[in-house]
């Protein structure tokens, strides 16, 4: 595969693309429409890049995820909202048990699973809110281990539950009844379909034909992989900032790869701002602020050999992948 940048949409003049303090989270839906959740409104952006509308939250949204039906779930500290697919609050849930910060979320017929880094390990429940129950639970070896205080969850076609365990570094695969039944990845030293350092990999998205994608952070990167774990391609590496981490990834029917490597983007003295949670809001100096939290689009490009990356700090990558011509 090899990609080309085709448009950027986005940064503090862009109008309702614009998110002032943060952008946390993002998916699509059947008809390619993606959803990126952050501040306390979700922005609604078409297939070719026009913000189509915005829709307020009842709290700031650190994930979010659309039914098969366009019924849309965000989910934060405590809470998760529901919102019809025109954009109105038809309800919330507030649980401070099971709900402790919800970084992640994947819906799927009747079932929405929460990814709760509060209880490190997922939480189901139905499309009513109804606890069912945990998944990955810790205990005896086993559960999720984060570390760096972020997980994810995706559906795969089957309906089982992808998720990223960044402490183990490996990809797990769970039934709904919460049984592990498989994984894959492990430390594998400079093999790039291992993964390595404290906590890899960190988000996850599956496409419509099961390739799982993944990202990492220390180095950021983008992997894909095939339903059973086999490492198809990598790329980003020397593309995104270096303190990029936790990138939230979505792929729609396109093939198109949706990438938020958000970083703290250093001001005219070349000072960062603290260095803090990604749950925890913050104000940006307005050097600082500049072209932050940003689209920007690739589109696939017929060259062999690596892909071709764009150094993006703090924009949303659009990637779409094919095969190479020989």
């Amino acid at each position: 595969m090899a990609y080309r940048r085709v448009r950027s949409l986005g940064g503090p003049d862009a109008g309702p693309a614009a998110f002032a303090d943060r952008l946390c989270g993002l998916a699509s839906d059947a008809d390619d429409r993606l959803y990126a959740a952050g501040d306390r409104r979700v922005v609604v952006v078409a297939p070719a890049g026009a913000v189509l509308d915005t829709w307020d939250l009842p709290a700031p949204a650190l994930c979010v995820a659309v039914h098969e039906d366009g019924t849309l779930y965000a989910g934060g500290e405590g809470w998760i909202a529901v919102l019809s697919p025109s954009g109105e609050l038809v309800d919330t849930w507030r649980d401070r048990e099971r709900l402790g910060l919800v970084t992640g979320l994947a819906v799927r017929g009747d079932e929405v699973i929460a990814a709760d880094v509060g209880g490190k390990c997922l939480r189901r429940f139905d499309r009513g809110g109804k606890f069912r129950n945990d998944i990955g639970k810790p205990g005896r070896g086993r559960g999720f281990m984060v570390p760096n205080r972020h997980l994810d969850v995706a559906f795969d076609p089957a309906g089982r539950i992808r998720a990223p365990n960044p402490g183990k570094l490996r990809v797990e695969t769970y039934t709904l009844d919460g049984e592990l039944v498989g994984f894959f990845g492990g430390y594998r030293g400079p093999d790039p379909a291992g993964f390595a350092g404290c906590c890899n990999p960190t988000n996850i998205a599956v496409a419509r034909d099961g390739r799982i994608i993944v990202t990492e952070k220390a180095e950021p990167r983008v992997k894909i992989y095939t339903p059973e774990g086999r490492l198809l391609e990598v790329f980003g590496s020397g593309d995104f900032d270096l303190s990029c981490k936790n990138m939230d990834v979505a792929i729609d029917g396109r093939d198109a790869l949706v990438v938020h490597p958000p970083v703290d983007l250093p001001d005219a003295r070349g000072l960062r701002p603290p260095r803090r949670e990604p749950y925890e809001p913050f104000e940006l100096p307005p050097a600082c602020a500049k072209d932050f939290h940003q689209f920007l689009v690739l589109q696939p490009h017929y060259r062999p050999g690596k892909p071709v990356g764009y150094r993006s700090s703090s924009d949303i990558l659009f990637v779409e992948g094919v095969h190479l011509m020989e």
